[in-house]
């Protein structure tokens, strides 16, 4: 399989974010494509990081495979961070404000939850950790990804050239710009892609909307260790947020077997993309995704 050899002649971990579900049937074959297998003959939607070495979610680990007797199963080694606790709605493709606003209030509401059982953050000194508590609300709907000064680039957002004020301000911009047209009368409002561009220009903040628009047919999740995320659409509660040996993004599984897993989608998890829960980890997992 194509994929397979890929991956592990070629160390192109990053094609299981072109996944995407359902995948087309396969006529006259026996065998399904199987999870972690991108389906080349669909319209593939692209992965929400699109660049590689912005994230180290495995400390530039190497890559870890495990020998399988079937092409159609890939072994990789890596950890299970947490299993997923709760999740919201999905975050539908379309410009609509009223998703817009439950999807940004179910991040804030999980990153309350996040607080208030006192974990969520890697313990560093207690003024960072309240710090990247109060920037998490508006870091993970853009995936902690957002254009540079003068660019359509985007760059991590420590390093946009933006404060993290400026960036924290825009966020309460379009909050405010999302709550104001649900709060319209019907005659005033619009949901249709072009009257958002025009709200989210009156309103400054229309980097941020656009820094959105790859987050979309996503969901937001808190795990069981209390992190906050957003991952694919089909994820659910019981699904495993894991790490993969050099990989540089968590990735989200679901146990069909004492072995086996099936591959679910990329994942952004805040407080663990750079290797905080790589760091002094347990000895790898073998996992074989089917």
């Amino acid at each position: 399989m194509a994929a397979k050899t890929l991956i592990q002649k070629a160390g192109q971990l990053e094609l299981l974010s072109l996944n995407q579900f359902p995948k087309t049937p396969r006529p006259g074959l026996e065998t399904p494509l199987p999870t972690w297998a991108p389906d080349w003959r669909s319209q593939l939607a692209m992965p929400y990081c699109n660049t590689r070495g912005y994230f180290s979610a495995s400390q530039h680990s190497s890559l870890g495979f495990v020998d399988t007797s079937s092409d159609h199963v890939l072994g990789l080694q890596g950890i299970v961070v947490c299993t997923i606790a709760k999740v919201g709605e999905k975050w539908i493709q379309k410009q609509d404000a009223n998703f817009t606003l439950v999807y940004l209030s179910t991040i804030d509401e999980f990153c309350k939850e996040s607080a208030a059982l006192g974990r969520g953050v890697h313990p560093r000194d207690a003024r960072s950790s309240q710090v990247e508590r109060e920037e998490a609300v508006w870091r993970i709907p853009i995936g902690d990804l957002y254009y540079g000064i003068g660019s359509y680039t985007e760059h991590r957002t420590a390093k946009c050239g933006r404060t993290m004020e400026e960036l924290h301000a825009e966020y309460a911009r379009f909050l405010q710009m999302t709550r104001d047209i649900v709060n319209m009368r019907p005659e005033e409002s619009s949901c249709d892609e072009f009257a958002a561009l025009e709200h989210a220009r009156a309103n400054n903040c229309m980097p941020y909307m656009l820094a959105t628009a790859k987050m979309r047919r996503r969901r937001a999740f808190l795990i069981e260790a209390g992190y906050v995320g957003m991952g694919p659409g089909l994820m659910t509660v019981g699904d495993a947020v894991v790490i993969f040996a050099g990989a540089e993004i968590p990735h989200i599984l679901r146990r069909t077997s004492d072995k086996h897993w099936e591959y679910v989608g990329e994942a952004y998890c805040d407080g663990i993309m750079d290797g905080e829960a790589w760091v002094g980890n347990k000895e790898l997992e073998s996992f074989y995704l089917v």
